[in-house]
């Protein structure tokens, strides 16, 4: 049986049997495949309800869930005066997992339009009782960045593993759609933003953990949409 597009309605792309996900030639807009044809996949959400199985919410976001294409828009506001904010998190503990979502920044600062760096991505292997895990984020201007946070001098501090920088293949359009995947196998990183490899690294600090799903509003208002959330178990590749 031949997909289609949930957006425009168009025929999908051939895909291999290992994707997770196909993207429209059309429109952009991104599908989860179904669970069923990918034994592999741990997790897989498409956002069109708020049921999140395997997942939980916080309290540290308003939630939307639905619309066309389906997402998760998390809206954060009020006394912002963290860095990073946990939107959802897994039940349950991976060692080697592939992560995979798709990212929309929807409004800035104070609501509006405004570039502001707002960054959004993923932890992987997050510690129970901590704030220590892997971290990688993009920003609503294009940039990508990875690193860890970890225990020093008796507080918690951030490792640069990757420094940020400008990734070309990012989309900065307001409500343009990124596609970030983040894979931890065994003590490799890597990173992708848009199927182009953004990162590959080598850390063996954490050997397992939550994943989270995170956005850092910059101190202001932001809100921000996740569609079509994909936990595998990492290939070979």
């Amino acid at each position: 049986m031949t997909l289609t597009c949930n957006q425009c309605s168009a025929p999908l792309p051939p895909r291999h049997p290992t994707d997770e996900a196909v993207t429209c030639h059309y429109c952009g807009t991104v599908r989860a495949l179904p669970r069923a044809r990918r034994p592999d996949v741990i997790s897989a959400l498409d956002f069109s309800s708020s049921t999140v199985p395997g997942w939980r919410t916080t309290k540290h976001a308003t939630y939307d869930f639905g619309g066309s294409p389906p997402r998760m828009t998390a809206r954060l506001d009020g006394d912002l005066s963290r860095s990073l904010y946990t939107i959802l998190k897994t039940e349950g503990t991976y060692d080697e997992v592939d992560a995979a979502v798709t990212i929309r920044f929807v409004e800035g600062k104070g609501g509006t339009k405004e570039s502001f760096h707002i960054k959004a991505g993923f932890s992987l292997r997050l510690q129970a009782g901590t704030s220590h895990c892997y971290v990688c984020t993009i920003t609503d201007d294009g940039w990508i960045g990875v690193g860890a946070i970890d225990a020093g001098d008796g507080k918690d501090k951030w490792v640069n593993l990757v420094k940020r920088t400008r990734f070309s293949g990012l989309k900065t359009g307001w409500g343009d759609p990124n596609r970030l995947r983040f894979v931890a196998r065994g003590d490799r990183l890597q990173v992708f933003a848009n199927d182009q490899l953004a990162a590959s690294l080598r850390d063996d600090r954490f050997g397992a953990g939550r994943v989270e799903l995170l956005v850092n509003p910059a101190g202001e208002t932001a809100c921000v949409a996740f569609s079509d959330l994909v936990l595998k178990q990492p290939t070979g590749d």
